[in-house]
């Protein structure tokens, strides 16, 4: 219960403050990550509302999304420029893009009233080749597109970079490169919130990143590592993120 973040919003008579997450520190502040499951198909609205009361700014995907299954239903818009409502979430997908081989960016527009009438950022145009510069983000966390809409930013893993049922990604420079991302994204946004990780079963995969993730932080603000450490802090409010 101390570790798990609440939901905020209640826009029925049936809502609840739960929802299958839980906070994990980081090296230099508490409560740096989430890390959840995939949404059901029935929480997929909670999945937004979890994104919108913490203000989410980043997003990791640790699955590969490239159908819209049964198991791993699409929870975003597909169309872009056009305004999809989960329960009193609206959100708008206004690029996408890929960086590098190996990652996925989607850029959204996300607020609680309908009607968001974003224009498109030029900046974020497709930029195969070059590297995502997300310091060209218009928006912030703290201060968004407008008065009621804000940038969130989804980083999805290929498929081939973590192949299905593999323990561990097939090379280790996909996974690093979306631990920077992530960390720059962060960064570029102005934002202290936390970072999304979301993997199959919000367990599998989110450990391995967040301890990564936590390791390149102490090595960027202390100049080693201890990968020792890293692991006892992200096991403390959920053991089962790395296995023993």
């Amino acid at each position: 219960e101390r570790a798990r973040p609440y939901l905020l919003t209640h826009d029925c008579a049936s809502s609840t403050d739960f929802i299958n997450a839980v906070y994990i520190d980081g090296h230099t502040r508490s409560n740096q990550y989430i890390v959840t499951q995939w949404p059901l198909r029935n929480t997929i609205c909670d999945f937004w509302k979890l994104v919108n009361d913490h203000h989410v700014a980043v997003v990791v995907l640790l699955v590969d999304y490239s159908n819209n299954s049964r198991s791993y239903p699409r929870f975003w818009p597909n169309a872009r420029n056009e305004e999809t409502g989960y329960g009193s979430v609206y959100v708008i997908l206004q690029d996408q893009f890929s960086v590098g081989t190996s990652i996925r960016v989607r850029m959204h527009a996300v607020a609680k009233s309908s009607s968001l009438h974003v224009p498109v950022q030029e900046s974020l145009k497709p930029m195969q080749a070059a590297a995502f510069n997300p310091e060209q983000q218009a928006g912030s966390c703290s201060t968004g597109l407008s008065q009621r809409a804000r940038h969130v930013a989804f980083l999805c893993l290929d498929g081939a970079s973590w192949p299905a049922g593999a323990r561990a990604p097939a090379s280790g420079h996909g996974l690093l490169e979306l631990v920077c991302l992530a960390e720059e994204t962060n960064q570029a946004m102005e934002c202290t919130s936390p970072i999304l990780v979301v993997s199959s079963n919000g367990v599998s995969r989110c450990g391995p990143f967040c301890v990564l993730h936590m390791t390149m932080d102490k090595l960027r603000f202390e100049g080693e590592i201890d990968i020792f450490r890293a692991v006892e802090k992200v096991k403390r409010n959920r053991p089962h993120l790395v296995e023993n």
